[in-house]
């Protein structure tokens, strides 16, 4: 990004693409090309905490409206590396009791931008390297801005379906400027987030105290969050396919941070579909860039992990409630939040996650709309909370290699991108469940490693 400013009015004149010049795949003149939309502003109101689930029909929430209407726009001028549709990419549910989808898609395999070589899982940023500070500005959909108040605004305007009372405390939005010098809005500085409706200052372990906090994140800045961007993913898997970068302006390498939880999380209860996922890949988990980013799109399919049982790891003082997946095909850890307790969870994973980076296991982590934990869920057709679902792993640095597909988090959850059509067309169960097998972290490490965490402590 050069300059994304006035972010809350329409945008006139737009960015300048890094490297200047015109539309490389399509040959399209830039000033044709589509640009940078408003910064979409939330609260927690605009979180949708009931009536999310597969059967019946719900409303697109603001967010489904505003990220499906802006990918489709650059979808049509030509902004991708190939369309995402037609008989060169069918998939098909492997016969079995996993169904697990198979996706061929032969054009993201070789024609999707090289992998960076990683040699560790906290390599540094390199700024000589590719990093989505020099993706072009119609590849930007908007920046997501968390607001200070309970207003819910598109751009600089209340939003029209918001209720009356969110209408009512709309401010004229600050500027912002997404680059190295990026300015810290008003309602940044005025001091903490409130909190989630019915819950008080008094509560229990509602969130980690700021030492505990400033452990597990070094630059955890709670009252000066910046905005995160979402641009589109120019070699995507499915509908909607978007990358979530947070704190863009600080050029973070490929390691989860409590901003970046935090973000993640938010951004699935912003939407109404169940379809809608995030996942993050560390580096050593299939990461193909060193910068923090994270994955969001549309698969509408439904995936064991979303009901799956699971049960307590152990007594754990670590926060919110840590789970293991029980009777599945992979060895996973699993939290969830209602929407009411974000803080708590994201210091909980968080937790975890530096626990992981200082064993040097390798990581990849899901979010998606699904049921409460338990060894059987009170509702099961329920997708009103969001499970994160997090995979130690093998590590794997250097070339990826030539099997059917690789293990990131979309294989690990259950969907699988093929890379070419033999496999795509002779690929089983059994084969599938072979290959993620050989990237799981072995059981009795997993056993050793969830010991661990259920005497971790944040309090």
């Amino acid at each position: 990004w050069r300059d994304v400013a006035k972010m809350a009015a329409p945008m006139e004149g737009g960015l300048e693409p890094a490297g200047g010049g015109g539309d490389a795949r399509t040959g399209q003149d830039e000033q044709e090309s589509p640009r940078p939309e408003p910064a979409f502003v939330y609260t927690e109101r605009d979180f949708i905490r009931s009536g999310v689930g597969w059967s019946g029909s719900r409303a697109e929430s603001r967010l489904d409206r505003a990220l499906l209407s802006a990918w489709a726009r650059r979808l049509a001028a030509g902004c991708f590396r190939y369309p995402l549709r037609g008989p060169e990419m069918p998939s098909r549910e492997l016969p079995g009791s996993r169904r697990l989808l198979a996706q061929l898609n032969a054009r993201r395999a070789s024609q999707r931008r090289p992998p960076q070589t990683i040699a560790g899982l906290r390599q540094p940023f390199d700024p000589q390297r590719f990093n989505f500070s020099r993706v072009p500005a119609r590849e930007i959909l908007f920046p997501l801005r968390r607001g200070g108040g309970t207003e819910a605004r598109v751009g600089g305007q209340p939003d029209p379906g918001a209720r009356p009372e969110a209408q009512a405390g709309a401010q004229p939005e600050a500027q912002v400027q997404v680059g190295p010098q990026t300015q810290v809005e008003p309602e940044a500085q005025a001091g903490p987030r409130p909190l989630p409706e019915g819950q008080s200052q008094s509560q229990p372990q509602a969130s980690a105290r700021p030492e505990a906090r400033a452990h597990l994140d070094p630059d955890p800045q709670p009252q000066a969050e910046s905005d995160a961007l979402l641009i589109i993913n120019v070699s995507p898997l499915a509908q909607g396919h978007v990358l979530l970068v947070p704190e863009p302006e600080k050029l973070l390498p490929q390691t989860l941070t409590r901003a970046s939880v935090l973000r993640a999380l938010e951004l699935v209860l912003l939407s109404s579909d169940p379809a809608f996922r995030v996942g993050f890949n560390s580096l050593g988990a299939f990461a193909s860039v060193n910068h923090l980013h994270l994955h969001g799109f549309y698969l509408r399919h439904r995936l064991e992990v979303e009901w799956a049982p699971t049960e307590p790891l152990g007594v754990t003082g670590a926060g919110a409630c840590v789970h293991r997946l029980c009777g599945h095909y992979t060895r996973a850890l699993v939290l969830y939040s209602d929407g009411g307790d974000c803080e708590e969870v994201a210091d909980t994973l968080l937790a975890i996650i530096h626990l992981l980076l200082d064993r040097s296991v390798a990581h990849n982590l899901l979010l998606t709309r699904g049921c409460a934990l338990g060894p059987q869920p009170p509702d099961p057709d329920s997708r009103d909370g969001v499970r994160l679902i997090l995979w130690p792993r093998r590590s794997c640095f250097g070339a990826k290699d030539g099997s059917a597909f690789n293990v990131a988090f979309c294989e690990l959850a259950g969907f699988l991108p093929i890379k070419t059509a033999p496999d795509f067309e002779t690929l089983t169960e059994e084969s599938a469940l072979r290959i993620i097998g050989e990237q799981l972290l072995p059981a009795e490490e997993f056993q050793q490693l969830g010991a661990e965490i259920a005497g971790l402590s944040l309090h």
